[in-house]
């Protein structure tokens, strides 16, 4: 497996990131996203983020976590809220019940649930609302995508962050932050596939219609090519 970091600062302003420094590095603990070894896997974080922090120039507390594998596994899902108000107008509060129910899947013990896509919202079965919140309607609805996780696997990911002296703010799904690096509104909005090519793993993203549709891994890389 390999790891790869980047360091990077916010513009608050043009709302943009400038990297600041990166790195690539192999790792004998990482096999297709999940840890085999933590003492490896710890031992490369460790590495890797004082050799970006020594080129930034900068100190790090805190990790964005881009996970990928085939623990990971996605779905869509649809939720609905009913505006029981007199004013009928639709506030933030009343998009997140719609979002809360949309998570209310079957979900074993042994998952997690890392992302809650909307893709789009209904206001009184009228389609294709990009944004509810102060429009009137007595019946909110909302279609996501949602990617779930092993909680071990992620929890061992999470653990070889933190035995290298560093904390997760938040996991992340690799193939999900690189769509919105990567992909234009207008290439969400005509259909396009997100195609990243890691080591051991293959990670697959569908968008259309401005939102991502589906996602998947696939257990070839490009180090099968290369054999």
């Amino acid at each position: 497996g390999r790891i790869a970091c980047i360091l990077a600062s916010k513009d608050e302003e043009t709302r943009t990131l400038k990297v600041l420094s990166g790195a690539v590095l192999p790792c004998r603990g990482l096999k297709g996203g999940v840890v085999v070894d933590i003492k490896e896997t710890s031992n490369a974080v460790a590495q890797i983020i004082e050799q970006a922090e020594k080129d930034a120039d900068v100190d790090v507390d805190q990790v964005y976590l881009g996970v990928r594998g085939l623990h990971l596994q996605s779905l869509n899902s649809h939720g609905a809220y009913n505006i029981a108000r007199s004013d009928k107008e639709i506030n933030s509060e009343d998009v997140n019940f719609a979002i809360e129910n949309a998570k209310a899947i079957p979900l074993s013990s042994d998952r997690d649930i890392i992302h809650v896509i909307p893709q789009s919202f209904s206001i009184d079965r009228q389609r294709g609302v990009p944004n509810p919140e102060g429009m009137e309607g007595s019946l909110l609805e909302v279609d996501v995508h949602i990617v779930t996780a092993s909680n071990s696997h992620l929890n061992n990911l999470v653990k070889s962050v933190a035995k290298a002296g560093f904390s997760v703010e938040e996991p992340l799904y690799g193939i999900v932050a690189l769509g919105e690096c990567a992909l234009t509104p207008e290439e969400k909005d005509l259909g396009a596939v997100l195609i990243d090519l890691g080591g051991e793993t293959l990670s697959v993203a569908i968008y259309l219609d401005g939102a991502i549709k589906f996602s998947k891994e696939i257990p070839y890389g490009c180090d099968l090519i290369t054999r």
